[in-house]
């Protein structure tokens, strides 16, 4: 076996080996103690045209009114404007200077004297023009990188929104919406937008640079202005061009790390995670949490404000310094200069200046620079076909409507009648979800009154999780009537039914949070309560288990910000050859593992957080969806035990495939059987009858014999 390498710690105290950086929500963490390697920028990818462009024509007037209307962009967006034409005048600028020189050297040629400070002057200005340039072009990124942040987190809050009440049927059910959503997360949505208005911009500039550098050659045509270039300035500029060239982010090497304690930051990327994740939709829309989560989003992208949050481009941002720009400010000058300098030899001999070649050279350097202008135009027309097209849908996504239609009557109309809870009623209820083609409960008819514990049970498959899914409208049924408080479901407002029921779907979700969050988002209104948020985790089993972590209820079970370490040292680097160990960055330190039953007993300390802690008491309906399926037998009867308590002051509905922990002491037994109810009554009435009920009692009971 080959020697094991010797590890190398990665110190981010240690100043002579690791530099640190803080660039917004991030800290950024860098191998110093070795060279890196550069390398040139990628080639950059033409778009393809779209077709049916011009059906984007009013979604663009929508956008641009929203932009306008985006505060504190308009005086970064009208400076942006300004800079952006100013550029496409500086190449015309330039080429007149450099004609004016050639004209000065005919001149001189043909006189034998040349106005000294006239050739200053225009020597000056032939330097500048270029500098002026690249000035304008920081100047531009600088402002257009504001203006990108303003619209990100505009647009990123109406996405938000939009996703957030969705109900699960208009999200689940339709993979293009997920799809979309996804990618306008991970592409951002600036893209989306903001880019088609650059694109056009950058067309006029692209027209006004054509028509003024044209107009400036065929005056330089007029006449034949010559100048010499010098050979040496060819070597300068290759000698700048290697010092200049920016380092490619994906090829380049060396270590890095980066991670973020920003609390509003995590906190906002686990409610976009929490509001795009299809496993969260039923506890999302069944707790009616989507106008909080949307709420809650607002409040931490107003904190975060300006601050940076693209980890990928923080390594890249690293590597342009200040070399890297002063080379750029470099290189036209080199030129200029050069031109200059061809200019001042010719007046001292005139007669063996090469005119010819001179001329030759402004003319094809012309020409290059417009044939690079067209091309850059076509280019430009296609990428906003392609964008138009894009806005058009982006805008028909924040407009889609929910299948779900929401109703018009409060509930309940008495708030006393939640103290003894509610009644349900299904009247020949049938439903099949979208994708099947049979009927997952079939004319299903019965009651269960106020204050009373019913269990469903039933073989899996059998429909019992469809019948919890009804009761709350996470879908409509297909045919049939379903009353609360005999009230038909439909009629009535979909937020105060879900403030009504506490759910725990089979299917839980935990969400990307903290587990103090987890269990908080049950009563929102007091998710911020440690006090009550401790009561709800003792009375779902997870207090004991939350207390013995390092970081209790600020612990996550799935982070949704990762901080990461990547790449590969160089070869002069002090890790070069060894295994680097990160672990004093103490990277993702608060996220930890959990089993089954711990997620699940998170899951219903989220359920008691709502229908048992809350002091408003809202809650009248408990549903509980094979509640025990990952506890333990002891946590099981703890959990029975407290949940009969409540027997009488909330109506409980359980589905179930184990007989026996509840199923003696129900008021009501459903025996659902293929989506149908074959037998209902109590335990005692279901025994007598001896029928499907009693065949499976007996089948499991003889399991404890």
């Amino acid at each position: 076996m080959p020697p094991e390498k010797p590890s190398m710690l990665f110190d981010p105290d240690d100043a002579t080996l690791v530099r640190q950086t803080q660039v917004g929500v991030w800290h950024l963490y860098e191998d110093i103690s070795g060279s890196k390697r550069i390398f040139s920028l990628p080639l950059l990818s033409r778009g393809k045209i779209l077709v049916e462009a011009y059906n984007g024509g009013p979604y663009m007037a929508r956008m641009l009114k929203d932009i306008s209307g985006i505060e504190g962009c308009k005086p970064f967006f009208f400076g942006w404007l300004f800079v952006k034409l100013c550029l496409a005048f500086i190449p015309a600028i330039s080429l007149w200077y450099t004609g004016q020189l050639l004209r000065m050297v005919e001149t001189a040629v043909e006189t034998r004297s040349v106005d000294m400070d006239d050739l200053f002057r225009t020597g000056v200005g032939r330097v500048l023009a270029p500098f002026a340039s690249r000035l304008l072009m920081d100047i531009a990124n600088s402002l257009q990188s504001r203006i990108h942040v303003r619209i990100e987190r505009y647009y990123s809050q109406r996405a938000f929104q939009t996703i957030a009440r969705l109900d699960v049927p208009t999200y689940n059910d339709n993979a293009s919406i997920q799809v979309s959503f996804d990618k306008l997360k991970y592409n951002g949505y600036s893209e989306m937008t903001w880019n088609i208005f650059v694109n056009i911009i950058e067309m006029i500039s692209s027209t006004i640079n054509l028509v003024s550098q044209f107009t400036v050659l065929i005056s330089v045509f007029r006449g034949h202005s010559e100048a010499l270039f010098l050979l040496s300035t060819t070597a300068a500029r290759l000698a700048v061009d290697a010092l200049g060239n920016q380092r490619s982010m994906w090829a380049m090497k060396g270590l890095y790390a980066y991670k973020t304690e920003d609390k509003d930051y995590v906190h906002s990327e686990g409610l976009k995670s929490m509001v795009s994740d299809a496993t969260c939709r039923k506890d999302m829309v069944a707790g009616g949490l989507g106008e909080f989560l949307w709420k809650q989003y607002q409040a931490a992208i107003a904190s975060i404000g300006d601050k940076h949050t693209d980890p990928y481009s923080l390594v890249t941002n690293s590597r342009y310094t200040i070399m890297t720009r002063l080379t750029e400010y470099m290189r036209d000058p080199i030129d200029a200069v050069s031109q200059v300098y061809t200019c001042l030899k010719v007046v001292q001999s005139p007669s063996s200046a090469p005119f010819s070649l001179a001329t030759l050279q402004l003319v094809n350097n012309t020409m290059t620079s417009l044939n690079y202008n067209l091309y850059y135009l076509g280019e430009r027309v296609d990428t906003i076909a392609d964008s138009i097209d894009n806005v058009r849908a982006f805008y028909e996504l924040l407009d889609c409507p929910n299948v779900v239609k929401d109703g018009t009557t409060p509930f309940p109309e008495n708030q006393l009648d939640m103290s003894l809870g509610i009644s349900i009623e299904f009247k020949n209820v049938s439903f099949k979800y979208k994708e099947s083609d049979d009927l997952a409960v079939k004319n299903l008819s019965f009651k269960i009154e106020q204050g009373q514990l019913c269990v469903i049970v039933g073989e899996n498959g059998s429909g019992k999780s469809t019948i919890l899914t009804l009761i709350t409208r996470i879908y409509d049924a297909t045919e049939g009537e379903i009353l609360l408080n005999g009230i038909n479901i439909k009629t009535l407002k979909l937020t105060d039914v879900r403030k009504a029921v506490a759910v725990l779907f089979q299917e839980y979700a935990i969400f990307p949070m903290t587990l103090g969050q987890n269990i908080g988002y049950g009563d929102p209104a007091n998710m911020d309560d440690i006090d009550k948020i401790r009561q709800a985790a003792k009375l779902g089993g997870a207090e004991e288990f939350i207390d013995a972590l390092p970081y209790k209820y600020d612990t996550f079970v799935t982070r949704p910000v990762y901080d990461h370490s990547y790449g590969q040292p160089s070869s002069t680097s002090a890790f070069a050859g060894k295994t680097v160990d990160f672990k004093k960055l103490k990277l993702n330190e608060r996220q930890k593992d959990f089993s089954g039953g711990q997620k699940q007993r998170v899951a219903l300390s989220r359920t008691f957080m709502k229908s048992l802690v809350s002091a408003e008491n809202t809650v009248g309906l408990l549903l509980f969806d094979e509640p025990s399926a990952s506890l333990d037998p002891r946590a099981e009867h703890d959990l029975f035990t407290r949940l009969r308590e409540l027997r009488g002051s909330k109506t409980m509905v359980f589905s179930s495939h184990r007989f026996g922990k509840l199923t003696r002491h129900a008021d009501l037994i459903l025996y659902i059987h293929k989506g149908e109810v074959l037998e209902a009554g109590n335990h005692v009435q279901l025994l007598k009858k001896d029928g499907e009920y009693a065949k499976f009692w007996n089948l499991q009971a003889q399991d404890f014999l």
